[in-house]
């Protein structure tokens, strides 16, 4: 056996393999540090509320699906950079139906919730809940969340538990909330089943 030959037999047995470890470790080891950052900070707090089209929207409905949620600020340039920052995630999203964005709105700074829904592009009527309140509800709302202000946003696993909050604004802290999703979401369905959804676009 040749050099050449030794050296392709020493790749296919020991070096090939000790590099899909070490890859499956550190895959695993960033799997269980990114599990360890999503332990249960608490059940949300019970709430119910309207939404933009007018129907109940409660803490009930948090059951069996991962929830991003958090308070729209009053100022308009910030309402827009919230929404826009949260529509870049939820458009890696769409496809499911097992996933809720959830914004508390002050309705003495925006009436018509449905107008705002569809002018800043909020408008899969699956995923997205914004729901009405007043300015004095957001301190019992926001600790029902466990948000420490409304900067911040939260992440609920589908049994309505709490499992990590936010700093909208850091992008870090976003990249990382991605990853928490993807672990949080539920198994997708086999792709070769094909769902269908009504949309209102």
């Amino acid at each position: 056996m040749g050099p050449t030959q030794i050296a392709g037999m020493l790749f296919l047995l020991v070096i090939l393999p000790a590099g899909t470890w070490f890859y499956l470790y550190k895959g695993y080891q960033h799997r269980k540090e990114s599990l360890k950052e999503l332990e249960a900070i608490g059940p949300v707090g019970t709430f119910e509320r309207a939404d933009q089209y007018g129907k109940t929207f409660s803490s009930s409905h948090l059951h069996n699906r991962v929830t991003v949620a958090g308070f729209l600020p009053d100022d308009a340039e910030q309402k827009r950079t919230w929404t826009s920052r949260l529509l870049e995630i939820q458009t890696q999203f769409d496809h499911r139906d097992d996933i809720c964005f959830l914004l508390f709105a002050d309705t003495s700074q925006i009436p018509d919730l449905q107008a705002f829904a569809l002018e800043q592009g909020l408008s899969d009527t699956l995923q997205w809940e914004l729901l009405r309140g007043a300015r004095e509800e957001w301190g019992g709302l926001s600790a029902g969340f466990y948000l420490p202000d409304t900067r911040h946003i939260a992440i609920i696993d589908t049994g309505a538990v709490v499992r990590r909050t936010y700093d909208i604004l850091d992008n870090k802290q976003m990249g990382r909330m991605i990853e928490h999703l993807t672990i949080l979401m539920p198994k997708s369905p086999d792709p070769d089943i094909e769902f269908r959804r009504d949309r209102e676009k």
